[in-house]
């Protein structure tokens, strides 16, 4: 009896070494226990024992570790995901705070611009007034030199024209939040009335 349970311990050991080989610990530590039970002295049983539970916690331990460097590692990425969210954000907040003062800046000039400039006098209104002749002083008509000379009606109704059409120009402009230069901005309050 002796001798067949020294075979059966010996065949075991065998299998618990395939085993641990193979990696599979489970298997192997189950032939161990079995051999051990035949043979609770088996040198080889008692030292292979040993080893598979020796490289069982280096595994748990090499799992452990790595499990918690996974979850590092995405705590990390959420942590880089989240900081680039927040600078998207501050910059798109940034952004719109821009566009808003942009906007109120052209609000604010297009009303400084706009009470300047005045609706034209309808033509009944501009008449001239003309003098009462005096009877004691003969009438003369005035003679006016060269180089002082008015412009005639259909050259200051011509340059009114250019006038008017940039006039309208700056204004739309204005109205639109657009960017108005400051020569444009200089025509539009002495030209435009």
């Amino acid at each position: 009896m002796q001798r067949q349970q020294q075979l059966q311990a010996e065949y075991l050991f065998t299998q618990a070494q395939i085993s641990f080989q193979e990696g599979a610990f489970n298997v192997s530590l189950a032939h161990i226990e079995q051999g051990l039970l035949a043979a609770p002295d088996h040198p080889g049983l008692l030292s292979l024992r040993e080893q598979v539970k020796t490289r069982k916690a280096e595994l748990g331990q090499q799992a452990e570790q790595a499990k918690r460097q996974q979850e590092e590692e995405a705590a990390r990425q959420q942590a880089e995901q989240a900081k680039r969210q927040q600078e998207e954000e501050a910059a798109r907040q940034q952004a719109e705070q821009v566009k808003r003062q942009q906007e109120e800046e052209a609000r604010q000039q297009a009303k400084t611009v706009e009470p300047t400039r005045r609706p034209a006098e309808p033509a009944s209104r501009q008449t001239p007034a003309v003098a009462k002749p005096n009877p004691a002083k003969p009438v003369r008509s005035p003679t006016i030199p060269e180089e002082k000379r008015k412009p005639t009606i259909a050259e200051t109704g011509a340059s009114k024209v250019k006038q008017s059409s940039r006039c309208e120009n700056i204004l739309s402009r204005i109205t639109l939040g657009e960017a108005v230069s400051s020569a444009d901005q200089i025509f539009m309050t002495k030209e435009c009335r």
